[in-house]
């Protein structure tokens, strides 16, 4: 119930998705991800509470969160560019 008002999503919305009945669109995974301070491969482990990943992986997944902030970045900056095209 908390997680659901967190994200601005319906209880019985969520626990759709939990169930597997309905699959979250990126703007929710985006806001489940920020709620629960987590990266978005976490989301889709089996068992989310054992995140014991080796040191090598680590820095692999710090990398592909980086490209993926960086390429949202890119197309949050393009759209306001073409705000001021003329």
């Amino acid at each position: 119930m908390k997680l659901s008002e967190m994200i601005d999503v319906t209880p019985n919305y969520l626990n759709a998705v939990e169930n597997g009945k309905n699959f979250p669109s990126p703007d929710v995974i985006q806001r489940i991800i920020e709620a629960l301070n987590i990266l978005p491969y976490q989301l889709f482990l089996e068992f989310p509470g054992d995140l014991k990943i080796e040191k090598y992986r680590k820095k692999d997944i710090l990398l592909q969160e980086l490209t993926y902030i960086k390429q949202q970045f890119i197309r949050d900056f393009d759209k306001i560019m073409e705000k001021y095209k003329g």
